[in-house]
C-alpha cells in the first residue's frame, strides 16, 4: 500500500467488512475481461470465508463456478469532508479464491449467518425456505489469501 499511514491491520479489515452493508466483488472471465457485481455478504472470521449467494445462471455464475481467484473490496464509511476535496472512509480489500459451497451442512451455515446480519426478523421464514430450496441455493465462499484495511480520516 503505497500511503502506509492509512493502512489498517486486518483487525481492523474484517470489522469493516462486517459492518459494511455490500461488497464488490471483482474477477475475470476466460478471456480476461475484467467483471465485477456487488453481493450481499458476510463477513465470518472465525471460519476464514467471506460468504455470499447468487443464482445459479448468468454471467457472474458462469465465472465463479471455475473457483477463480477473485478480489472483493468493501467499505463501511465514506463521507465527502466539506471544503477540504477528500473523503474520510473505511475501507476493507480482501484477496482470494471463490470456493462454491458443495455441502448442505455448509451452506445453512452460510445462510443463517447471512440471514441473521441482514433480515433477523425473517430467520425462520428464511430456515423453512432455505429447508425447501437447498437444491437451488448457490452459496459462494471467498477463501481469503489476503486481507487489508485502509481508513482516512479526511486529512
Amino acid at each position: 500500500m503505497r500511503r502506509k499511514d492509512k493502512e489498517r491491520d486486518a483487525a481492523f479489515a474484517w470489522q469493516v467488512l462486517r459492518d459494511a452493508p455490500y461488497a464488490v466483488v471483482a474477477m475475470t472471465d476466460g478471456d480476461g475481461t475484467p467483471y465485477c457485481v456487488p453481493v450481499n455478504h458476510i463477513a465470518d472470521e472465525a471460519g476464514n470465508a467471506i460468504y455470499f449467494h447468487c443464482a445459479g445462471a448468468g454471467r457472474k455464475w458462469d465465472i465463479l463456478v471455475k473457483e477463480p481467484p477473485v478480489c472483493l473490496t468493501a467499505v463501511s464509511k465514506a463521507e465527502i469532508v466539506p471544503g477540504k476535496l477528500t473523503t474520510a472512509y473505511d475501507s476493507a480489500i480482501v484477496h482470494g479464491r471463490a470456493v462454491v459451497v458443495q455441502s448442505g451442512e455448509e451452506k445453512m451455515y452460510a445462510l443463517r449467518l447471512l440471514v441473521q446480519a441482514l433480515d433477523p426478523v425473517s430467520m425462520e421464514r428464511a430456515h423453512m425456505c432455505s429447508q425447501q430450496s437447498m437444491e437451488r441455493t448457490m452459496i459462494v465462499k471467498l477463501v481469503p489469501e489476503v486481507v487489508s484495511g485502509k481508513q482516512s480520516h479526511g486529512d
